[in-house]
């Protein structure tokens, strides 16, 4: 018994001195834990109990020695951060690219981000002031400060757009543990390619018959593969909660937007597939495709951690639309979103924010003011009694537009506009904002219809029949409506419509549908106006059983109801005074 305890104790022993051989690693001179090789064979991360170096073992030396901060290796441009709760240390052993200059080391405490343009512009985002490259007295590459960081938010009610860059990497803190790492690459399609040669006849250039049409057709080389290599670390955990595997859309305190790219060989990028998971490193919805990410109200609000989001009056044709926005509401304020563009605000939050899509204008309420801000210029009018309306016009080569700021019996008139006057000012669109009564009434006319892509497509395949029958257009760009504020704010009592106007007992609405002929695509058609009036609390009204008109008309102590059948007289109390 004893001899067999002897045994036991010794294969024990074995197993335990052989775990612990095996749990060695060597990296060339440097034992360690375990090892992650980056930039080539000869260097690595290496992990020694808790802590952390970069190693060469062709040089024999450490890049980075021992540290307990977290060292991250960024692919592509081969980076590596050193991140622990109080700094960032970037470092660039192997700078190539000589529009940037080659520093060892960068230095900060909450951000640094690379973004290079398809122009191949490069910019630096440190700790919040924004950085270029430009020439010193000795024609050599340094950085220059631009000013403080244009995605931070400025004076204006409008946050500067971001950049949107062929190539980005850096890294930013979400919150005290984790660091999101931006490392990403497009696609680059050359667009001044050439069409591939022929395998069989070098000399000339490969074509591809198409037997249906009876066209040739070239063959030109595919995109250079880009890479996404973005990922959430864990500084706490020291783990990644988003592998460095992803792209990274859109970030903030609430959480992260994480795209899954496939790629086609031939064409590049194929899909994207989006999830979101917030900081906690809960899931909130995954295997979302883009088209149904930003077309969607409920998505937007989780992304944006908003409290609802309506999507704006815009563009659409046979539910096609030209320009995606929504308007977010978070703790009774407001704000314009745009999904398209990696779900960037393009307001900051206000107690009520109307965005003009056609000419970018903004209008906000804010203390007791209603404001307007136009290019660089903001205007203001009391909500007592005030009234701002704006009458944009094209002149060449630029956009004008006449402003009038209206309190009470007094009128100021602005035309702005740099450009030369070949043409009268003409309105081609009218946004009014007012208070009446409580209510808050936004006039935004009729927005220009785009041209139908599935009509111009049917004329593309020879598809005549269609092309004459009368297609309709749906009338969703209207943008007028009426506001009054409840317990969570302002809200919204009216659908969007053609225009609006206060009357004693209620509001004259409009409404237009558009209908375009197939066989001239620029010529667009307006179906007559319909007109309607609504209470004082929103409530359809009817006279001699008709709601809806062909005209109405305000007089000096009466309206006239004009509709196909008959004419109606009113007082201004909604009463009939006679029929005709």
């Amino acid at each position: 018994m004893k001899r067999h305890l002897t045994q036991i104790l010794t294969l024990a022993l074995f197993v335990f001195l052989t775990n612990n051989s095996f749990a060695q690693n060597r990296f060339g001179d440097i034992e360690c834990d375990s090892f992650q090789v980056t930039f080539s064979e000869s260097e690595a991360i290496v992990f020694q109990g808790k802590k952390t170096a970069v190693y060469n073992k062709a040089k024999q030396e450490f890049l980075i020695k021992p540290t307990k901060s977290s060292v991250l290796f960024f692919p592509g441009d081969n980076y590596y951060v050193v991140a622990d709760t109080k700094q960032l240390k970037l470092y660039n052993f192997y700078c190539t690219d000589t529009l940037a200059p080659c520093l060892l080391e960068y230095i900060v405490v909450d951000n640094i981000l690379f973004n290079t343009t398809n122009t191949g512009k490069i910019t630096l985002l440190k700790d919040g002031y924004s950085f270029g490259v430009f020439p010193n007295f000795r024609m050599n590459n340094e950085w220059a400060l631009f000013q403080k960081a244009v995605r931070y938010p400025n004076s204006s009610i409008r946050n500067n757009a971001k950049v949107s860059p062929f190539k980005s990497v850096g890294i930013e803190r979400l919150n005290d543990s984790l660091l999101v790492v931006i490392n990403y690459k497009d696609d680059y399609h050359d667009p001044h390619a050439t069409p591939i040669k022929s395998v069989q006849y070098p000399e000339e250039d490969s074509l591809i018959f198409d037997s249906e049409t009876g066209f040739y057709y070239a063959i030109y080389p595919g995109p250079v593969p880009g890479y996404e290599y973005c990922g959430v670390y864990n500084l706490n955990a020291k783990n990644w909660i988003v592998q460095s595997n992803k792209l990274i859309e859109f970030y903030s305190s609430h959480g992260v937007l994480v795209g899954d790219v496939a790629r086609h060989p031939e064409y590049g990028v194929d899909s994207v597939h989006y999830t979101f998971i917030n900081i906690k490193g809960k899931t909130l919805f995954s295997g979302k495709a883009y088209p149904k990410l930003y077309q969607s109200e409920y998505l937007t609000s989780i992304i944006t951690n908003s409290d609802t989001a309506m999507d704006l009056p815009n563009y659409a044709i046979n539910g096609i639309h030209g320009s995606w926005n929504f308007r977010v509401v978070k703790n009774e304020k407001m704000a314009i979103v745009n999904p398209i563009k990696s779900f960037e605000n393009l307001t900051q939050f206000k107690e009520f924010v109307h965005y003009n899509l056609d000419y970018g204008y903004a209008f906000w309420l804010e203390n007791d003011s209603i404001y307007a801000e136009l290019g660089s210029r903001e205007y203001a009018v009391s909500q007592v009694n005030g009234i701002i309306q704006v009458c944009p016009s094209y002149t060449f080569p630029s956009l004008h537009y006449r402003v009038y700021l209206i309190e009470g019996e007094d009128t100021i008139t602005k035309t702005v506009g740099d450009g030369i006057y070949l043409e009268p000012l003409r309105n081609r669109g009218i946004v009014r904002l007012e208070i009446i009564d409580g209510n808050l009434i936004v006039n935004d006319y009729p927005r220009s219809v785009i041209p139908d892509l599935d009509l111009l497509q049917k004329f593309v395949d020879g598809d005549l029949e269609s092309l004459q029958t009368t297609h309709y257009i749906e009338n969703s760009n209207h943008a007028s409506s009426v506001w009054r504020k409840g317990l969570k704010g302002w809200e919204q009592q009216t659908e969007n419509c053609r225009s609006i106007q206060k009357i004693d007992f209620g509001f004259i609405l409009s409404k237009q549908s558009y209908y375009l002929e197939q066989n001239y695509f620029n010529d667009h058609i307006h179906n007559p106006v319909n007109y309607f009036i609504i209470d004082n609390n929103f409530q359809l009204m009817e006279f001699n059983g008709i709601s809806q008109f062909t005209a109405i008309i305000i007089l000096e102590n009466t309206i006239e109801l004009r509709s196909v059948k008959e004419s109606i007289l009113i007082d201004n109390q909604g009463e009939i005074i006679r029929t005709e």
